[in-house]
């Protein structure tokens, strides 16, 4: 069975009212939605009070450090696909500030769909639960709360992967779903957080879907199906959409022909899966080269099965300086402004009003070579002042003191823009050493 997989987050905190509501978007097969619902006091929601798209979510798990704080978990399996809310019945308002955490996964089982959950809490600065009744590649999933906010925001434990984080800037309360795969019968799910404050979480593991992700469950992923003629020599392309596009994908295909053939044809099949596109789009291609000529022309149903799984991801951020022309919002180091999680736009370094030439560059963190040349992708944020004229930015991706990639900006504009660069696969595979991997920004008034 394969390890069910993370499909959305969403994150809500609120101070009083009721009914509270939240959208989410759920996608894909076998699809589960965990919800968590916190408070650091006083709050009032029970089992039939939490609902997605109108559809109760029964309460699946409780634990309350004194009731600062109290994390509550729900669960809904088979939820409904697309755009929906999320609502909370809060019959009596927390002392407070309340808050709601939600991910959505898929290839969870319909009928079991959570383990045996295990519960802990504590007011030290490392939180942990030893999830109990764990088995090899399930899937583990926890919600915590902490009673006080703290300057920066919780950290996931080694192996686990932050789902949701209701972080620094949460008033006094926070939270976190992470995720981890189980390699044995007991999985730790930990946090560490800033400072000792109370704290309440919950553990358990998600059971695989029956047949998810075997090789003969021609249901599984994305399948796409259909006839056409075998022709010696040609090429046979199709397209297929898919939500959500962060999911690597694996690719199986079966072909039937419509009559036997004698001498047995030798067929030969290349594969390629384009994907991480803007618009979503995977483009399968193969190539079908036959050893003999077919007269007249065989009839053969294909049917191709994408299978979404999710990749080993690995986020580098900056994590010191170079060279420092350009000026940073607040103290003397530039990579600080520039190294956050979420994204925070009050912090940022800018060269002068009418630079010349003028480079910024930032060293960026360790990451294991992940030994794939797809899924490289370069992120940044920038805009220009109000009322200057045009300035050019160019940012380098470098290996020490080898340019990787290059991104040219002209005349950027006065609003914030995001950037998303997708390395090339020959980009990527000139990176060989990922210790040394560096960002270098050239600011240009012409």
């Amino acid at each position: 069975m394969a390890t069910p997989v993370f499909d959305a987050p969403s994150e809500l905190t609120f101070v009083s009212g009721t009914p509270q509501t939240i959208s989410h978007t759920c996608t894909g097969a076998d699809r589960f939605l965990w919800i968590v619902v916190s408070d650091d006091r006083d709050m009032d929601v029970g089992d039939g009070d939490v609902s997605y798209n109108s559809v109760n979510a029964p309460r699946i798990a409780v634990v309350d450090n004194g009731g600062r704080p109290t994390t509550r978990i729900f669960g809904l399996a088979g939820p409904a696909t697309g755009a929906n809310d999320i609502s909370v019945v809060v019959n009596a308002d927390p002392k407070n500030f309340g808050q709601i955490l939600s991910a959505s996964f898929t290839g969870v089982d319909a009928t079991t769909p959570v383990g045996t959950f295990t519960t802990a809490t504590g007011e030290v600065a490392a939180l942990t639960v030893t999830v109990a009744d764990t088995a090899t590649d399930e899937l583990v999933v926890d919600g915590m709360s902490l009673d006080e906010a703290n300057a920066a925001d919780p950290t996931a434990g080694g192996g686990q992967t932050a789902r949701v984080v209701r972080g620094a800037g949460a008033e006094e309360l926070e939270g976190g779903v992470s995720t981890e795969v189980a390699t044995g019968a007991n999985t730790v799910m930990s946090w560490t957080v800033e400072d000792t404050i109370p704290w309440a979480t919950a553990g358990a593991a998600l059971q695989s879907a029956a047949g998810g992700g075997a090789a003969e469950d021609e249901d599984a992923g994305l399948l796409i199906s259909g006839e056409m003629p075998v022709l010696p020599d040609t090429v046979y392309q199709h397209q297929a959409l898919f939500d959500p596009p962060d999911r690597g994908v694996d690719l199986e295909w079966w072909t039937d022909f419509s009559q036997p053939v004698f001498p047995p044809l030798l067929l030969r099949h290349q594969h390629q899966a384009l994907f991480y596109t803007p618009d979503r789009v995977v483009d399968l291609e193969f190539y079908m080269e036959l050893s003999i000529p077919v007269l007249p022309p065989l009839l053969s149903t294909f049917r191709h099965r994408a299978d979404f799984y999710e990749p080993q991801i690995c986020l580098i951020r900056p994590d010191g300086d170079i060279s420092g022309a350009w000026s940073p919002s607040s103290g003397g180091d530039l990579f600080a402004m520039i190294d956050e999680s979420p994204v925070d736009d009050a912090d940022y370094i800018e060269s002068a009003e009418t630079p010349v030439n003028q480079v910024a560059e930032v060293t960026l963190g360790n990451c294991t070579d992940p030994l794939k040349s797809d899924g490289h992708m370069v992120r940044y944020r920038y805009h220009k002042g109000q009322g200057g004229g045009q300035v050019d930015l160019t940012v380098l991706l470098l290996q020490g003191g080898t340019t990787i990639a290059t991104f040219s900006h002209t005349n950027i504009p006065t609003a914030v823009t995001e950037a998303f660069q997708a390395l090339s696969a020959a980009q990527a595979d000139a990176i060989t050493d990922y210790s040394d991997l560096r960002l270098r920004f050239t600011a240009n008034a012409p």
